[in-house]
């Protein structure tokens, strides 16, 4: 077994384990009621909102169509499509990884782990692992890392703090949100590579 692999694994099982004692602990403690009455609350939610992307990827688009005679359609369009893909594919995974799972939000149950049953419905609304708030978030987020590197720390802080209004919020565990952000992470970096953009930061 090759030894990256066996360190994935036992840094995963120790991770899974971690979290499954913090999760009620954090679902009980991380709590601010009213959180989206709140101008900053607010505004960190729709970073998890797939149209607040699709409008930064827009604006990446148009700024930079005065490249397309010096640089090519592809300097134009790539880091915008980039961006839409990584939102696009996490978010569809994201669904899917629910739909498998099942584990139900933790308010019905008062933080403790539950199963949805399959009832022949397709609607994840009463599924919470992981939070789709979230990984819409942070594929945002570190697709625009890798994009733009030196602004990578406002997008980081702006994903996080999506995923910190879904546990003030009550409405996700801890796990939920890194579940989030360890599958955006891991996406976003394949799409990087598949893709091939390039960077917005100029040289």
């Amino acid at each position: 077994m090759p030894r990256n692999f066996t360190i994935a694994l036992v840094l995963t099982t120790a991770a899974v384990l971690l979290l499954s004692w913090l999760d009620p602990w954090v679902f009980a403690t991380v709590r601010a009621e009213g959180i989206y009455n709140q101008d900053w609350g607010r505004l960190l939610r729709v970073m998890g909102f797939a149209p607040t992307w699709i409008l930064i990827a827009l604006g990446i688009t148009l700024s930079r169509r005065g490249l397309a005679a010096s640089h090519g359609v592809r300097a134009v369009r790539m880091p915008g499509l980039f961006l839409l893909a990584s939102i696009a594919a996490t978010g569809l995974v994201g669904e899917l990884v629910k739909l498998v799972v099942r584990r139900g939000r933790p308010v019905p149950t008062d933080g403790l782990y539950s199963l949805v049953p399959w009832t022949g419905s397709w609607s994840t609304g009463a599924l919470g692992f992981p939070s789709t708030h979230a990984i819409v978030a942070f594929a945002g987020a570190f697709a625009m890392a890798k994009l733009s590197p030196r602004s990578a720390p406002v997008w980081l802080a702006l994903g996080a703090g999506c995923a910190l209004t879904r546990l003030l919020d009550g409405k996700h565990f801890l796990s939920d949100v890194v579940a989030a952000a360890v599958l955006a992470a891991g996406l976003a970096t394949i799409l990087w590579e598949a893709m091939s953009p390039g960077r917005l930061d100029p040289a």
